[in-house]
């Protein structure tokens, strides 16, 4: 048995893909952003689920993360978001990896490295000033871009087979100036030729949101797995056991720098559960985790492998099996309202050596 380990549901998984797929446009795709090892929920094993249950494409952000999925037998596509090094970039044509490219100069480079062609998607930035070709207000820049662009098309060993870009908010008005942005681009690309036959900007919140930006592709992330609507449930639940039960007398501090200090006899729980595992030692004397269907309150710091908590008024023992968070008693949705950090961040943060059990 292990002490401590991610429960990931299938079946959940199942439907918010399922679901996910169900509200975008007729013959719209749905990618599954699957960096971050899936948010940390494992990017194998959930890329399959996903892509048996309405997911079209994969998305990573680095070669590596998109060859783990190839070493594992995943043929579906895999547009990589991020920048692969030239150096790398025959690896990514070996393996039938989507590139993205970002600027005039980086695909000049692959273009000389390649010896054959490979598929790529253009990134322009409509805002989020991040990655990706100018493609907002000054006409001059977005004249360069056009420009660029339509050189590239004519480079031997590059395919431009889509072209997309990243919302920067989640409100209508902000994502409908980057949108008319975008299209402002695509118009005069189309206007010179070039129609590259995927257009994707959506990502999660302007996909369920906004219909009318789906195109032919919508990108999604934290909905899958299960957050910020009511549609779809978290697939994962972080669980551990009491490993030792503990009185601690009044007065008595508990931890390092004896961050909490019993002003009462209590009884404490320790749990081989730190921030290696990506517990936040933001957490320390303020969270709870659920200890038999009761909220039990963290007491002292967050170790970098235990934590304590207060069990005084709860029925516990030695090999009890705590819920760290889950979809009842104490939620991500809690520690987002608690703390003001998004369940991606805890989520993603999850430890290597917390074992992934799908159930």
């Amino acid at each position: 048995m292990y002490r401590k380990w991610v429960e990931i549901s299938q079946a959940i998984l199942a439907k918010n893909s399922q679901y996910c797929k169900s509200i975008l446009s007729p013959n719209c795709m749905l990618m599954a952003v699957v960096k971050a090892n899936a948010y940390g929920h494992g990017s194998v094993e959930c890329s399959k689920i996903l892509l048996e249950n309405g997911t079209d494409w994969l998305g990573t952000s680095s070669l590596g993360e998109s060859l783990i999925l190839r070493e594992n037998g995943i043929t579906a596509p895999i547009l990589c978001l991020g920048i692969i090094p030239p150096e790398n970039i025959s690896q990514a044509l070996d393996n039938n990896i989507t590139i993205t490219i970002c600027d005039f100069a980086y695909a000049a480079s692959i273009n000389e490295i390649l010896k054959n062609q490979i598929i790529a998607h253009i990134k322009l930035d409509t805002g989020m000033n991040r990655l990706g070709f100018y493609a907002k207000k000054d006409a001059s820049k977005i004249k360069q871009t056009v420009e660029e662009i339509i050189a590239i098309s004519g480079m031997q060993n590059i395919e431009i087979e889509g072209i997309f870009t990243h919302f920067w908010g989640d409100e209508y008005s902000d994502c409908k100036e980057q949108f008319d942005n975008f299209q402002n681009v695509l118009t005069l690309l189309q206007e010179n030729g070039i129609n590259p036959k995927i257009k994707h900007c959506c990502n999660s919140n302007a996909a369920f949101h906004f219909p009318g930006f789906h195109l032919d592709m919508c990108r999604v992330g934290e909905k899958l797995y299960g957050y910020h609507d009511p549609h779809v449930t978290p697939a994962m639940e972080f669980k551990s056991i009491i490993v030792e039960i503990k009185d601690v007398e009044a007065g008595e501090g508990i931890g390092y720098t004896h961050a909490y200090i019993a002003d009462k006899p209590i009884k404490i729980a320790v749990l081989p559960v730190g921030y290696a595992d990506g517990y936040f030692r933001l957490f320390s004397n303020k969270a709870s985790v659920c200890v038999n269907g009761e909220k039990a309150h963290i007491v002292g710091n967050v170790c970098m492998d235990m934590l304590m908590i207060d069990v005084t008024n709860i029925e516990a023992k030695i090999g009890d099996i705590v819920t760290i968070y889950g979809r009842e008693c104490v939620t991500i949705e809690d520690l987002e309202t608690q703390f003001g950090i998004y369940p991606r961040e805890i989520t993603c943060d999850i430890g290597r050596r917390v074992p992934r059990v799908y159930i």
